[in-house]
């Protein structure tokens, strides 16, 4: 081999350990979303680079035939491997007959391929023809030849679409890593599609191999870079469409960059309407719990909203948005429905500070008001008064008719205007009430006056 031939290889001999330490990096890494096919797309473009290099030594025609079969199990697979990648980093399934007809559509071309020998009807008069550093392999394309880059990139496009959708749909966080994405895996199938259609006078063998380095490169860059499948923006769409808190992400200059589906119904807004535009005019409500740039890193504020025809209350969370400098971004509000809590903590309140059988407070709740009262009273230096109602006769009614009887007759009795104070259920025959100054200082005669028999006392 002379020093131009050897020369010649270098590159694609690094292209192909490029792919092949990608993979097996990836392969690694297998349980992370997208990790297991974009390892099996660089082994693909692995054994397509490693194909082209063996073709390339190959001194004779039948050597070259079988290297250049060997390329096409990397060529037919690769468009497979892509297509999984792209749906599984989208978040996306394909169903298993789906896949049986694909699998079933690339075997059948790549047989084709490699049965050329028999029917000539991919190839057609496949020869050498002398070249610099090495005689190169020319053949013009058969009848069936076009099998192969219909389904190729049929499958390519499917998955770029795929990409590209959940580029238009994922917050401007992710943005920027399926673009990467995208840059990445193109490269090779852009380049292909030029050559293919001569639009440059290079050769399709010769730059195809030599561009896979450069596509793992850039996608290895936004795995390293971005930690691309740690981060896992795929799940995106998932996630927030059917989380149970609504959520409201701002951008650094407080406008509304997304809103998922329950604040919106919350909200009354709808993202497309809404979307850049300032939080302050559209959603006026939570004005005020944003934090400033230089402010508090989270702040918190419950509201109540007409949700349909309900009203209902909502604990709404801010939480600020740091970029990898740790520089604010943005700020990110979760509105989470706290409806229940405040209705069981009403019960639990009630049932706290009342007695369930009456409904009147208990002696709990009269002395912590009575005690406020009483300090109000000494700073103030207003009367405090206390009544103790006494009805006659209450243990011969409770021995007739009954501790229940006696309870509702209570109520009965303390339901007065006078009462409209704290007041509370005390011993059996009594009641106290509690009346403030501006209460005590308005009581009819009749209360006014004391007990006979305290009076004898």
């Amino acid at each position: 081999m002379s020093l131009p031939g050897f020369l010649y290889l270098i590159p694609y001999l690094l292209s192909a350990f490029i792919c092949v330490g990608i993979s097996l990096y990836a392969f690694r890494r297998r349980k992370l979303p997208g990790a297991r096919p974009f390892a099996y797309l660089a082994a693909s473009e692995t054994v397509w680079t490693f194909g082209y290099f063996l073709q390339l030594v190959s001194p004779d025609l039948a050597g070259k035939l079988l290297w250049n079969n060997l390329q096409f199990l990397g060529a037919v697979g690769a468009p497979l491997a892509y297509l999984a990648f792209s749906f599984e980093y989208a978040g996306r399934t394909i169903k298993r007959s789906t896949w049986r007809i694909i699998l079933a559509l690339s075997v059948a071309v790549l047989l084709l391929i490699w049965t050329d020998g028999l029917h000539h009807l991919f190839r057609v008069n496949p020869h050498l023809v002398p070249g610099f550093p090495y005689p190169a392999l020319v053949y013009a394309n058969g009848p069936t030849f076009i099998l192969y880059p219909f389904l190729g990139y049929i499958l390519l496009i499917i998955g770029t679409y795929i990409l590209a959708h959940n580029y238009l749909s994922a917050p401007r966080a992710f943005r920027l890593q399926i673009a990467t994405v995208l840059i990445g895996v193109l490269i090779p199938w852009i380049t292909t599609l030029i050559t293919w259609l001569n639009l440059v006078p290079v050769p399709l063998h010769e730059i195809t191999p030599l561009t896979f380095a450069v596509s793992n490169v850039v996608v290895a860059w936004a795995l390293f870079r971005y930690r691309l499948f740690d981060l896992v923006p795929i799940a995106y769409d998932t996630l927030v469409e059917n989380m149970e808190d609504g959520m409201v992400v701002l951008d650094r200059d407080q406008r509304i960059a997304d809103i998922n589906p329950v604040a919106q119904r919350i909200l009354n807004l709808r993202l497309n309407k809404v979307f850049g535009k300032q939080f302050s005019q559209e959603i006026p409500v939570l004005v005020g719990i944003i934090p400033s740039l230089n402010g508090s890193a989270n702040n918190s504020k419950e509201l109540t909203v007409l949700v349909g025809d309900e009203e209902r209350s909502f604990e709404a969370r801010v939480s600020k948005i740091y970029d990898n400098r740790q520089q604010v971004n943005g700020s990110l509000v979760l509105l989470r429905d706290i409806t229940e809590r405040k209705r069981t903590e009403g019960e639990l309140l009630q049932l706290a500070v009342t007695d369930p059988l009456t409904g009147l407070f208990n002696r709990r709740y009269f002395f912590d008001v009575a005690e406020r009262e009483f300090e109000r009273s000494l700073r103030t230096a207003h009367a405090l008064a206390v009544i103790i109602f006494d009805v006659d006769h209450f243990k011969d009614v409770n021995d007739t008719y009954g501790h229940i009887f006696i309870q509702k007759c209570k109520a009965a009795f303390l339901v007065l205007p006078l009462c409209a104070t704290p007041s509370a259920s005390w011993r059996k025959p009594r009641a106290p009430c509690l009346l403030p100054f501006r209460v005590s200082t308005a009581l009819p005669a009749p209360v006014a006056r004391p007990h006979p028999g305290l009076q004898k006392s």
